[in-house]
């Protein structure tokens, strides 16, 4: 248990960059989100309103990812 919190400790600031570079993949779901909806719910939404609230979604995470990068980066 011990090594593994040394890990950790040793490589923080990779993980965490990994981590947020995964999170801003979600900038696809700007461009295409009903393949996103689909590709993570096995749903599709046809109606307008839901198509802006899952790009707004997907944009917000991304500025979330973006966010912790710029952070570490720093």
């Amino acid at each position: 248990m011990n090594t593994w919190i040394q890990f950790i400790s040793a490589n923080i600031k990779w993980i965490m960059l990994s981590a947020g570079l995964l999170t801003c993949s979600m900038i696809f779901a700007v461009f295409a989100p009903e393949t996103v909806l689909i590709s993570m719910f096995g749903e599709a939404l046809t109606q307008p309103l839901a198509q802006v609230i899952v790009r707004s979604w997907g944009f917000l995470i991304f500025l979330v990812g973006a966010l912790l990068v710029l952070r570490l980066t720093r």
